[in-house]
């Protein structure tokens, strides 16, 4: 998933894909930056925090950033739901962009918009990541 997301991510936009806390494919955690272990819930081997798309930026983001782009994240999150590796089951987010996004959506007049929305979530500390 993470390898054609990347993939596509790069032919689309024409950045990188920031991978964060991810756990090892069968549970556990892998030790992040500077050895350090991921959080808690980074044990399942299904979950994995990844940066917001920042096509402005002439290489891709070094660490999480809040700056929210969009058109970008919007094609990322229809991207992640649309993979044929994984069932996505959920993406969380904090409210404040899941506002934005399904603004967005309507201005567009996306129509998979309200088959995806009730799998992004709103969970605290999610305003840079997804």
């Amino acid at each position: 998933f993470l390898s054609w997301l990347g993939q596509r991510v790069a032919s689309e936009w024409r950045t990188d894909l920031l991978v964060g806390d991810i756990s090892a494919p069968r549970g556990g955690c892998l030790a992040g930056h500077g050895g350090r272990r991921g959080h808690f819930s980074h044990t399942s081997g299904r979950d994995v925090d990844l940066g917001f798309l920042v096509p402005s930026l002439a290489r891709g983001p070094e660490s999480f950033s809040r700056n929210f782009e969009l058109a970008s994240n919007f094609w990322a999150l229809k991207a992640m739901f649309a993979n044929p590796h994984v069932c996505v089951r959920a993406v969380f987010l904090d409210h404040r962009l899941i506002s934005k996004l399904s603004a967005y959506a309507a201005k567009i007049g996306d129509q998979e918009w309200p088959k995806i929305a009730p799998h992004v979530r709103h969970v605290r500390g999610h305003r840079n990541h997804f």
